[in-house]
């Protein structure tokens, strides 16, 4: 049975200890939190969800926001080097190098392309999941 906040604040009103209860849900929460943080990519297919997320997004937005050969190239830079990264994730294999590319590629392309503050804002949460799954990679193996 799958408990929404407002059913489970419902459940806690019956209830006639409510402060343990309330504890033991606290508890909960935390610990399910915890366990999350501490594992923030479990397997190989969901560790390469940065890579393929920002090579969707840098697709997207090369779209519409390349205007010289220059920049289209940095786009593609990335976008290769993303999905080297990507291919290797998925046979099993962190490849920091080709992550660090990558990273640099999008940092560049952040900082030397124009583009409208949406794509910027999406780029900076891509970068920052990037450099989260690089920080984090061995955390839980």
């Amino acid at each position: 049975m799958q408990y929404t906040t407002a059913r489970l604040l419902r459940l806690v009103r019956r209830m006639p200890n409510k402060t343990s209860l309330a504890v033991a849900l606290s508890t909960l929460l935390l610990g399910a939190t915890l366990a999350t943080a501490q594992r923030p990519y479990p397997n190989e297919h969901e560790q390469s969800w940065p890579a393929n997320q920002a090579i969707a997004d840098l697709k997207a937005i090369s779209a519409h926001n390349t205007y010289n050969p220059r920049e289209m190239e940095r786009y593609d830079n990335a976008m290769t080097h993303l999905s080297q990264f990507a291919e290797k994730m998925h046979m099993g294999h962190f490849d920091k190098g080709k992550l660090d590319h990558g990273i640099d590629d999008l940092q560049s392309i952040l900082n030397k392309n124009p583009m409208d503050g949406r794509a910027r804002d999406i780029l900076n949460r891509d970068l920052g999941e990037l450099r989260r799954l690089r920080a984090t990679y061995k955390i839980g193996y």
